[in-house]
């Protein structure tokens, strides 16, 4: 057993309910303002969109989905880099430590690559604020974040996880 590293602990199932279990936990927990993605696709538009903003611009919009394993293997790393966060540590430690059961959500309700995109979303939007305009003619994604906040550490860290989650390597 690594207790240095509680997330390799966790088989690939408790990784896919973790995430999900940890994105429901943070919308509870955090206060974000701005819009939420209502959709998958509108959730991937909404990562791209931080790229595009972020310190190493200039990705295109279309991107391929992840193998299950790379899926599983950003979903690890996303959770180690929550707890390494001082603003979700205390939320995803006990999460980590005590992943959801089958009692607590059903394989179901989790797809992975949704709940991975699902998780770095909603992390993101602790960071940044994301303003959705939803008309007939497609949906308009716009970000808005200071200069400090698309240059932290952690921006970085989740761009570059966001990066590896929608295909684009990383």
């Amino acid at each position: 057993m690594d207790n240095s590293d509680p997330v390799s602990e966790l088989d690939d199932i408790q990784v896919l309910r973790t995430l999900a279990e940890v994105s429901a936990e943070l919308n509870e927990s955090h206060e974000s303002s701005g819009d939420r993605p209502a959709s998958l696709a509108e959730a991937r538009a909404a990562l791209a969109a931080v790229i595009e903003k972020g310190p190493s611009p200039g990705i295109q919009s279309e991107f391929t989905a992840p193998s299950s394993d790379n899926t599983i293997s950003v979903g690890r790393d996303v959770l180690r880099a929550l707890l390494a966060d001082p603003e979700t540590a205390a939320d995803v430690r006990d999460l980590v430590a005590f992943p959801p059961g089958d009692d607590q959500m059903t394989i179901e309700q989790v797809v992975g690559d949704t709940a991975l995109i699902a998780a770095l979303v909603t992390w993101l939007q602790l960071k940044v604020k994301f303003k959705i305009t939803r008309s007939p003619e497609g949906t308009k994604m716009e970000v808005e974040a200071s200069k400090e906040a698309l240059d932290s550490k952690n921006i970085g860290k989740i761009l570059d996880l966001a990066r590896r989650a929608l295909g684009l390597g990383g």
